[in-house]
């Protein structure tokens, strides 16, 4: 069938999709004031809408169940992780926010359980992580990768690289 359409005419194609399931744990919101909102994050819910993820997103379930709209995310946890985010309620906030996480006055401590046992004293590891496959999100230790902090996996791909994987790790705990 040919259909020739003319101007103002109005083409409406709606898609059906089903997102992947998330934990049924609520969100918990633990503090709120006038800037800031601190959520604990249970695993399997991604930060923001992304890939299959839109309504099983922590940003859109506290618009939803919380009424918080327009917050800013100011550091993200992989969707598999849980524990404490930040958001901000102005841009301003989101700002200084960010800017101290940089300046590492404000501190993230990350607890895991991996495989083996882990030597007791403290190890540092700052080896360049590539990005294999950005839309899998796989990422592996690369000379040719970013020596950077922050980056996509950098907790999971270095235990890996130093032989602890995290228990459990679906990509990276083989």
């Amino acid at each position: 069938m040919e259909t020739v359409l003319a101007d103002n005419d109005l083409v409406c194609h709606r898609v059906h999709r089903h997102e992947p399931p998330v934990t049924a744990r609520a969100l918990e919101v633990v503090h709120q004031d006038s800037e800031l909102v601190v959520v604990d994050k249970p695993p399997s819910i991604p930060v923001h809408p992304c890939g299959r993820y839109r309504h099983n997103s922590v940003v859109f379930l506290l618009g939803r169940e919380h009424g918080l709209k327009n917050i800013h995310t100011i550091h993200r946890l992989d969707r598999l992780t849980s524990g404490l985010l930040l958001f901000a309620k102005s841009v301003a906030k989101a700002r200084v926010l960010e800017e101290q996480i940089r300046n590492r006055k404000i501190t993230k401590e990350y607890v895991c359980q991996v495989n083996g046992e882990f030597p007791s004293e403290p190890v540092e590891c700052d080896e360049p992580i590539l990005v294999v496959c950005k839309k899998v999100g796989v990422c592996r230790v690369d000379p040719g990768g970013m020596p950077k902090t922050g980056r996509m996996h950098q907790i999971r791909v270095h235990l890996q690289w130093l032989g602890f994987p995290i228990v459990g790790d679906p990509l990276y705990a083989h």
